[in-house]
C-alpha cells in the first residue's frame, strides 16, 4: 500500500499531468490514509491541509477534500473515496463520448489533457489534423503531440507565437480545464486565454471539455490562486512564471461536461455541479 504522504507529495511536484490525474491521486491518498495505522482526526486534518496546498489552482482537489471532510471514520472515508473514484471513471468516459460527437476536421488544442486525448481517440476517423501548441513554459504540448503522433494522428506541433497563423487553418478549438469557476470562467495552462481570444477573432468555436468535479462551487476564477513555478532559461538563468491563466466565459462557445453541453454561465456550471453531487450521493451516503 502506498504511503498517503508520498502520494500527496507526488501531486505537489507534478508538472505535466492535469486535474483529472491529480484528483484521482488525492482520492487514492485518502484511501491509503484510511488503511493506515496512523489514521485519526488530527492526521486527517493534516492530510486535508497538505492536499489543498498541493495545487491550489485545481478545483478538482478542492472537491475531493470537501468530500473527505464528510468522513465520519476511516471506513466512511474509504467508501467516500472509492465512490468518488468510480464517479470519476464514469464521468471521464461520458464526457469523452459526448465531446467526440461534436468534433471533426482540423482541431487546435494546448498542453497535455487526458480528457482531450480520450476525445481524439474516440473521434479519430473524423479528425484531419490536430494542431498542438508547444505550451511554454513547460512544453507539455510537445509531449502531447508526440503521444498523438505515435498513435497515428496527423499532428502538427506549432510554436505558441505562430498561433494566429495556424488558427486560420482550424475548424474548432477544444481544450481541457484544470478548474472552472462558479462564474463559468476556466483556468487552464497559460496560453489558453490567448487561444480563446484568437478563436473568437476568427469566428471559430472554442470548447473546454471537462468533468463537473472540476467546478469550484464557491469561487470565481479570479478568486482561485494561479500557481507559479521556477524555470531555467538558457543564457539567462532562473525565472518564475505562472503556469495557468484565466479564460472569461465571454470567449467560450459552450462547456462540454459528462452532463452534456452547457452554457458558459453561472447557472450552467451551478446546475452541472449539483448534478455531480446528486449522482455521487446515489453511490454513497455523504452525511
Amino acid at each position: 500500500m502506498e504511503n498517503w504522504r508520498s502520494i500527496i507529495s507526488e501531486v505537489a511536484k507534478e508538472k505535466v499531468r492535469g486535474a483529472s490525474w491529480c484528483a484521482r491521486r488525492i482520492a487514492e491518498a485518502f484511501i491509503a490514509l484510511s488503511n493506515s495505522v496512523e489514521y485519526n482526526e488530527d492526521v486527517l486534518c493534516e492530510a486535508i491541509d497538505l492536499a489543498l496546498k498541493a495545487n491550489p489552482s485545481m478545483a478538482s482537489i478542492y472537491n475531493v477534500v470537501t468530500i473527505a471532510r464528510k468522513a465520519r471514520n476511516r471506513e466512511h472515508l474509504m467508501k467516500l473515496m472509492k465512490a468518488l473514484l468510480k464517479y470519476m471513471r464514469t464521468a471521464h468516459e461520458k464526457v469523452c463520448s459526448i465531446a467526440a460527437e461534436s468534433i471533426m476536421g482540423n482541431l487546435m488544442t494546448i498542453s497535455y489533457s487526458s480528457v482531450i486525448e480520450c476525445v481524439l481517440h474516440k473521434a479519430k476517423d473524423k479528425v484531419d489534423t490536430v494542431y498542438v501548441l508547444e505550451s511554454r513554459p513547460g512544453g507539455e504540448g510537445v509531449l502531447f503531440a508526440k503521444a498523438l503522433k505515435d498513435k497515428g494522428f496527423n499532428v502538427k506541433l506549432v510554436f505558441d507565437s505562430t498561433l494566429h497563423y495556424y488558427m486560420s487553418k482550424t475548424d474548432i478549438v477544444i481544450v481541457g480545464a484544470d478548474s472552472v469557476g462558479k462564474d463559468a470562467c476556466i483556468i487552464n495552462k497559460v496560453g489558453t486565454s490567448l487561444l480563446a481570444l484568437y478563436a473568437r477573432e476568427y469566428g471559430i468555436e472554442f470548447y473546454p471539455v471537462f468533468e463537473s468535479y472540476k467546478i469550484h462551487p464557491e469561487k470565481s476564477c479570479y478568486e482561485i490562486e494561479l500557481v507559479e513555478r521556477e524555470f531555467e532559461i538558457e543564457g539567462y538563468g532562473k525565472i518564475r512564471s505562472v503556469v495557468f491563466d484565466r479564460t472569461p466565459s465571454r470567449y467560450i462557445s459552450g462547456l462540454i461536461t459528462e452532463h452534456g453541453l452547457i452554457m458558459p454561465s453561472r447557472l450552467g456550471v451551478k446546475q452541472a455541479y449539483e448534478k455531480f453531487m446528486e449522482e455521487l450521493k446515489s453511490l454513497v451516503r455523504l452525511d
